[in-house]
């Protein structure tokens, strides 16, 4: 009440309308959503409203927010753990421990590498079976269908974006490249264990049709980075295989051959499946030249300043961080003014006045740990898999390819946020689980034929 009565008197002496319209806007849903209990939208309403009055040179509203700012900064100290919502960190913190769980289960409760290789083969073959539907569901995609685009049965929040189940495109990618990762794996063994049996009474077709059906749902999904993602994995992959089965007497043209090959074969099948989709082509084509010649006039994309805003948030409480489920109440006060600026010229000649400031995942998973769980909290998170990757010895077959399909999904985390679909955080502890555990089981193989070896010599010594 104290900031409307403000913001009429700053009106009544001749105050900017749009800059108060905005200010007074953003109070009024702010009231609402307090009296709808809904803290976390509450508070980052009153501070977008705050964003608006702080860019503003000349206002009387100024010293009246930052009082109130400061009374909410002064209850969270930034050097013990704290939480800007309880109850959205609760919730975030169980749902965090129960993708650890399914890792941590797999890890502890199978023994056996080939129950490992079959839990992972289901986990591929349901992979495979979304990316057929999606790509089903692609090609029969209608803008002017009123169904719900996912199934029939729920609406995507942007219907560019979604494939198959997922309705961010991106993250169907990344779950694609940990299915592709398994299936590369089992090939591998395979052909370890039968160097000779690559189409007679052997998986390795079905196995490799399913690789190339999960590549080409990625620049069918429309996403960029996803086929990036895919091609980071599939070309050593390619390279590998080349290595297998080109004839060693070749000599040194074997490598380059091989080489051009892993190259060019995944590129040109990816060039292919935009050419059978002209729509998503021509809208994949267009997002690339936007970002070209965004780039060209210096601006930079609106990833770089999520994370740059994440790192932000996290030196200010750099121990414990914010609390999880903290970035979507406190994004707007950390905002660049580039995003501010640029979403202003875009809305312009809006419909409406809704702000796209509010963000309740940093296009970077790293930082946004940083900024909502702090050092130490980043520090628990890998700890876990470090200590559980110490002096385990990678098996030239199944965990080689998963742990590489792991490890590029987080890179990718730098320019994504994986990690927030829950499909994709549960695959990936379930993967990486079953790989720390199916090396673990070789080195105690290894171990136990290595402490037999005395004993046989024994036993021959005597005979």
């Amino acid at each position: 009440e104290e900031l409307e009565l403000l913001a009429k008197r700053e009106f009544a002496l001749g105050g900017d309308p749009v800059f108060i319209d905005r200010v007074m806007r953003e109070m009024h849903i702010f009231r609402r959503q307090v009296e709808l209990g809904n803290q976390g939208r509450a508070l980052a309403r009153f501070h977008l409203a705050y964003r608006y009055v702080s860019n503003q040179s000349k206002t009387t509203l100024r010293p009246s927010f930052e009082r109130y700012l400061e009374d909410i900064r002064s209850q969270s100290s930034g050097w013990f753990p704290g939480t800007v919502i309880k109850e959205t960190s609760w919730i975030k913190l169980c749902l965090l421990a129960l993708v650890f769980l399914q890792g941590i289960w797999v890890y502890s409760y199978l023994r056996k590498r080939r129950l490992l290789r079959l839990l992972l083969g289901i986990l591929a073959i349901n992979c495979v079976l979304l990316a057929l539907a999606g790509i089903f569901q692609k090609i029969s995609f209608s803008p002017n269908s009123v169904r719900p685009e996912i199934w029939g049965i729920w609406e995507a929040p942007e219907p560019r974006y979604f494939f198959a189940s997922f309705t961010y495109k991106n993250h169907w990618c990344a779950y694609a490249v940990l299915g592709i990762g398994v299936l590369a794996g089992l090939v591998t063994y395979w052909l370890r264990r039968h160097p000779k049996d690559l189409l007679w009474r052997s998986p390795v077709p079905i196995a490799l049709l399913g690789i190339g059906i999960l590549a080409a749902s990625a620049p069918l999904s429309g996403s960029v980075l996803g086929t990036l993602l895919m091609l980071t994995v599939s070309i050593p992959f390619v390279g590998y295989l080349c290595h297998k089965l080109l004839p060693k007497g070749w000599g040194w043209s074997r490598g380059l051959i091989g080489c051009l090959i892993a190259i060019s074969l995944p590129a040109i099948g990816s060039w292919f499946v935009l050419e059978a989709s002209p729509e998503i082509k021509r809208e994949t084509l267009q997002k690339i030249s936007d970002r070209w010649k965004s780039l060209q006039e210096g601006r930079l994309p609106w990833r770089y300043y999520h994370s740059k805003d994440s790192w932000t948030m996290f030196k200010d409480k750099p121990l414990w961080g914010w609390g999880l489920g903290s970035t979507a109440p406190l994004y707007p006060l950390y905002v660049s003014n580039e995003i501010i600026a640029q979403t202003e010229k875009q809305l312009a000649y809006a419909h409406h006045n809704e702000r796209f400031w509010g963000l309740e995942y940093s296009h970077n998973d790293w930082f946004q740990y940083l900024a909502e769980t702090g050092a130490v909290g980043v520090a628990l998170l890998i700890t876990g898999p470090l200590l559980a990757l110490r002096r385990k010895r990678l098996s030239r077959s199944v965990t080689v390819w998963t742990f590489f399909a792991c490890g590029a999904l987080l890179l990718f985390s730098f320019v994504d946020f994986p990690s927030r679909t829950p499909a994709c955080a549960i695959f990936f502890a379930v993967v990486l689980g079953s790989s720390l555990k199916y090396a673990a089981q070789r080195q105690i193989k290894e171990k136990r034929a290595k402490s037999s070896l005395p004993m046989c010599e024994n036993d021959t010594l005597l005979g």
